[in-house]
């Protein structure tokens, strides 16, 4: 809180002081010694108050917010945080810098088919026996390990929320982000023809996997037959990024 000086009303007491000897037409010594005494105090009071300082303004220290860099998204890790680190470690560090993660779970995936850990249901897949996936709106980092107290951090996806405006604006080393167009970053990002009707994949020039979406990646021609197609890549956009182990859905359509 900033200090507030006293203020004390020396032009008013100085206004009675004026008012006094103006209107004394008295040539009495002992009068205008009074006057003169009066004056004298008043003065000498206006002097000790306009000595009184304002207390010094107590601000706090300036501690700069944690906070991702536009600069965060690696193929190894998320800003600072590589994969291979522990995973509490790393779920507690990211809530200290965005806030409480939207969403938490643990997942066991007991069966394994052609190297692949399987929920028991056969809904989803993953590399690992238990994996943890912690989500703050767009981005989502993926624990993983034999057991749920031997998490490591193993990937990472950040991906588009549906929502025009992503509330976390995380970008790659050379800029690319949600909603990046490939023909804006034509040696930093490859995509390869085929896909869903709309949908596709490729990478960036330092690994990163990205999901990209618009124009015509594939058809059914008139023979029933499936054809590749690789759109212009002015009509190409990024719509998700990801890095090492996420857990995957074993069946999806497009």
């Amino acid at each position: 809180m900033y200090g507030h000086a006293v203020v004390i009303r020396v032009g008013l007491l100085a206004a009675v002081v004026l008012v006094f000897t103006s209107c004394s037409s008295t040539k009495d010594p002992t009068t205008a010694a009074a006057t003169s005494s009066i004056a004298a105090t008043t003065t000498s009071a206006a002097a000790a108050t306009t000595s009184i300082a304002a207390p010094a303004a107590t601000i706090p220290p300036t501690v700069p917010s944690p906070s991702l860099t536009a600069e965060v998204l690696r193929p190894g890790g998320v800003g600072a945080m590589a994969f291979g680190e522990s995973g509490a470690v790393v779920a507690d560090g990211l809530a200290a810098i965005i806030g409480a993660a939207s969403s938490d779970q643990t997942t066991q995936f007991p069966n394994v088919v052609d190297a692949v850990h399987e929920t028991a249901d056969g809904s989803a897949g993953f590399a690992l026996a238990v994996g943890r996936t912690v989500c703050w709106s767009e981005l989502c980092v993926y624990l993983g390990g034999t057991t749920p107290s031997s998490l490591t951090f193993v990937g990472w996806q950040y991906r588009a929320s549906g929502s025009a405006t992503p509330a976390l604006r995380l970008a790659t080393a050379a800029g690319i982000t949600i909603g990046s167009r490939w023909a804006d970053f034509p040696e930093d990002l490859t995509v390869q023809p085929g896909g869903c009707p709309t949908s596709g994949a490729g990478s960036t020039s330092d690994g990163i996997v990205a999901a990209v979406h618009g124009g015509v990646f594939s058809r059914i021609d008139e023979n029933g037959a499936y054809q590749e197609m690789l759109p212009d890549p002015a009509d190409v956009s990024v719509s998700g990024l990801s890095a090492g182990f996420v857990v995957f859905p074993l069946e999806s359509d497009c």
